[in-house]
């Protein structure tokens, strides 16, 4: 068997677009983490600006690889990503935008990826928006996709076990989405307060993300006890709270411009 390649694969991609590679690297570092971009096989039936979007494209999706999101959405994602990037970089040539846009737009997931990295949309189910706003995308599904995932991949996990979280997952996208959920971030306030906005909210929108980072978990707490307890000195209301299925998720993470902190996420769905 020969050991040359076959003539449709072009490997030396990053002697021809090194420059674009080195930018490459740092943008994604800076909005993904430290991974930085495989080298590909690029195919040479491929023009020369589908082998630019391509390229852009596999950077983004070395770093958003999840068995705990859907592979539709993920790869909308990934093309969501690379056309954001694309579109506010100079150094990219026009007609590798216009691809990249394509791409999304015909992407299977594109409105919920444009809803989730919106901060417009995200006002309209925080329900008490931090000093600093930023998209539920980067804020809240991502961190809590990888840190759930940082505890079941390395285990060989069921892929039953897998599959379930996957659901649920998607569910809470969906869910987001379509205004069935809402986040709650907890801060400063009492913890009385941040009880009575959970038990309303899951009322309004019959499921719900709690967010508690830092120094703000024991509030956090604090504030689940005293959502029972208001359910207790309230009988003739339904217990909306201890009713709802529940799941917790708990680690690190290392906001965009941020240190890594603790984080703390519960997530309520009305039975």
């Amino acid at each position: 068997m020969s050991e040359a390649a076959p003539k449709e694969v072009i490997i030396d991609t990053h002697r021809v677009y090194s420059p674009l590679r080195v930018f490459l690297k740092k943008q994604i570092a800076k909005l993904l983490g430290t991974e930085t971009p495989e080298v590909f096989y690029v195919f040479g039936i491929l023009s020369e600006t589908e082998q630019k979007a391509f390229i852009i494209q596999k950077a983004f999706s070395s770093s958003l690889k999840s068995p705990l999101l859907d592979l539709d959405f993920i790869e909308s994602l990934i093309k969501y990503l690379a056309h954001k990037y694309a579109s506010t970089t100079p150094q990219i040539e026009e007609k590798v935008k216009a691809v990249l846009r394509k791409h999304f737009e015909n992407s299977n997931y594109r409105d919920r990826v444009l809803k989730l990295d919106s901060l417009e949309y995200s006002g309209e189910v925080v329900l008490n928006p931090p000093p600093l706003k930023k998209p539920l995308l980067s804020n809240v599904i991502l961190p809590m996709v990888k840190e759930q995932e940082k505890k079941l991949i390395p285990f060989e996990t069921q892929v039953a076990e897998i599959e379930t979280w996957k659901y649920f997952f998607m569910r809470i996208v969906d869910n987001l989405c379509e205004k069935k959920c809402a986040v709650l971030f907890i801060g400063v306030l009492q913890d009385t307060e941040y009880a009575t906005m959970i038990i309303e909210g899951l009322r309004d929108f019959g499921s719900l993300v709690v967010s508690g980072r830092g120094k703000y978990i024991v509030n956090m707490d604090n504030t689940f006890a005293s959502c029972c307890q208001l359910e207790k000195t309230n009988p003739s209301e339904e217990p909306i709270f201890t009713s709802s299925e529940r799941k917790d998720i708990i680690g690190m993470w290392e906001f965009p411009d941020e240190e890594s902190v603790p984080c703390h996420w519960g997530i309520f769905i009305v039975a």
